[in-house]
Parts: structure tokens; C-alpha cells; sequence
């Protein structure tokens, strides 16, 4: 049974979530517990909310004052995307953690690839970016599976893929490094690893229990809060070619500037318990970009 028919997407979103959870692999119950954990966070409050305001789920790239929220979302599809090497027609495009949609039909309408999957571990996602892709006319482009980035190699044939892309999903996968793993498992040979994320300036030294607060209250496992040379290690170690670049300048401050105004309407969408969580996770990331310990990386693996 093929991927698609498995986690068929016109299924409600709880037959989904079974689905998934009932999945035959070597896959801790440790890991299993914390997938749960990160889609029942991403999850809370999106049944009440209208697939019209399906939001953008990145920090943003912001390269003035002036830019809105959705413009910074896009400047940091279009940072990682354009240094990918995406053919038109051609390139075939697994993209992890692809949040509700947006990123997905942004990265089809600019840059054309033959198809797109995305794989992401909250139900709701699932349903809701295969509704927003349908309503756009991308059903035959683009599709969206609920999965593990971690076991993208069960859901895929081996050289499945031309490029693997995961926006900010990395930092809250336990095992981070079986993702890497299984995504050079499904690359062609000059495949493209394509990353961005939160990853250290520097050893976090007396800020280290700041920065594990927010790990925990953003369901990071401590293990991922690396410096940005050794997130690179990690992956050269498993053969690819990496370069990174630093933007964390133009992230944090404006992020979290922003976020501060949209307490209200977190509250509309999440509820005031995951609201107050969002307030308080704002408030650590602007503590920790103000000490310099806080960066964000754009990573790039050629295999």
C-alpha cells in the first residue's frame, strides 16, 4: 500500500492520528510519546479556527520595518529556497514539518518542482493543508501525509526525492539525527538537504538554564540546543557537503517585537493557557537573543 493510500487524507483527522500511532517500525515508545506531544501543542485550539486563516508557522525572515508578518514568512521560504538549485518540472520535493499549508503552495507558485509531499506529525495539519491545497487547484502537485520526519525513509522509496526541506521543523524532533539519516536514505545522488532553524551563537556558558526553559516550553529536546557548527557536524558526519549562513539578526528581535502584539489574537485561536505558554516563549527568545546566545541558521547538505 502506497504512502498516500495509507495515510489517506479524506479520513478524519483522528482516524489520521490512529493511523499513525499504530504504524509497525523500531521507533521508541520515548519518541512516540514526545511526536505526541509536539502535535497535540501544534493541534490545541485549530478546530475552532477557519481554514482561512490557516497562519504561517515560522519565526520570518524580516528585511525592513515595515514588512507584515506573512512578507517575513515568505522572505524565509525564499532564503532556503533559492539556494537549493529547484528545477522547474523536474525536482521532487519532500518538505518536513510543512505547519498548514501556506509554505507549501509558495513553494510550488515560485518555484515550479514536478511534485511536492509534505509530512508532518499533527493531524490537523495534515487536513487542513490538503483542504488549502485543493482550494487552490495543487491536489495533482502537491500533497501532505501525516508521518514522522524521523521515518521518512519507511514512508519512501530509496531516491525517492531530488530535495528534502524542513522549515524550523528540526529542533523538535527526538532524534534529529535519524531525520538526517533518513532524508540522505531518500535523496537522489546530488540531492539537496535543505534547512532552517533556531541553533546557538555560542555555548550558552550561565545562560543555559534560560535557554533550556524554552527549549522545554517549545517541546525541544535538550540535545538539539547546538551551536550552529555542531548542528553542521552532525551532518557531515553522515557524508553531506554542508554550508550555513547566519541570519538570526534579522529574526528574533522583529519575531518576537511582533508576537508581543498578537496576544489577543492568540488567545481567539489557542485559548488563554496556550496564549499565556506563546507569551512566555516569546519572552525567553527575546532574552536569549538580547544575551547573543540565540541564532538561526540556514543549512544546506549536498550529498
Amino acid at each position: 500500500m502506497s504512502a498516500s493510500a495509507r495515510f489517506a487524507c479524506s479520513a478524519s483527522k483522528y482516524a489520521l492520528f490512529q493511523d499513525w500511532l499504530n504504524v509497525s517500525d523500531s521507533n521508541t515508545e520515548t519518541r512516540l510519546a514526545h511526536e505526541r506531544g509536539v502535535a497535540a501543542f501544534y493541534g490545541t485550539g485549530l478546530d475552532r479556527v477557519d481554514d482561512d486563516l490557516n497562519w504561517e508557522l515560522t519565526y520570518g525572515l524580516w528585511r525592513s520595518a515595515s514588512d507584515t508578518y506573512a512578507q517575513a514568512a515568505a522572505n524565509m521560504w525564499d532564503e532556503l529556497f533559492r539556494g537549493l538549485s529547484l528545477v522547474p518540472g523536474e525536482s521532487v520535493v519532500v518538505d518536513v514539518a510543512p505547519g498548514m499549508g501556506k509554505e507549501l503552495i509558495h513553494l510550488y507558485e515560485k518555484f515550479r518542482p514536478k511534485r511536492i509531499v509534505g509530512v508532518d506529525l499533527t493531524p490537523q495539519h495534515v487536513v487542513r493543508s490538503n483542504r488549502l491545497i485543493a482550494k487552490h487547484g495543487l491536489s495533482e502537485h502537491i500533497e501532505v501525509i501525516l508521518g514522522s520526519g524521523t521515518q521518512i525513509d519507511k514512508l519512501f522509496g530509496k531516491e525517492f526525492a531530488t530535495h528534502v526541506i524542513c522549515v524550523e521543523g528540526t529542533s523538535q524532533m527526538k532524534g534529529r539525527v535519524e531525520f538526517f539519516r533518513s532524508a540522505k536514505a531518500i535523496l537522489r545522488p546530488g540531492g539537496v538537504l535543505g534547512i532552517c532553524d533556531a541553533t546557538l551563537r555560542r555555548p550558552p556558558g550561565a545562560w543555559l538554564p534560560l535557554v533550556q526553559l524554552a527549549a522545554r516550553a517549545w517541546k525541544m529536546p535538550s540535545e538539539n540546543i547546538l551551536t550552529a557548527p555542531e548542528f553542521a557536524a552532525q551532518l557531515r558526519d553522515l557524508g553531506f557537503n554542508v554550508t550555513t549562513q547566519e541570519i538570526g539578526d534579522r529574526v528574533w528581535a522583529p519575531y518576537c517585537r511582533a508576537k508581543s502584539k498578537e496576544f489577543r489574537s492568540d488567545i481567539g485561536r489557542r485559548g488563554l493557557a496556550q496564549a499565556m505558554g506563546f507569551a512566555l516563549i516569546n519572552q525567553l527568545l527575546a532574552l536569549a537573543d538580547r544575551s547573543g546566545t540565540i541564532g538561526y541558521s540556514v543549512v544546506v547538505g549536498k550529498t
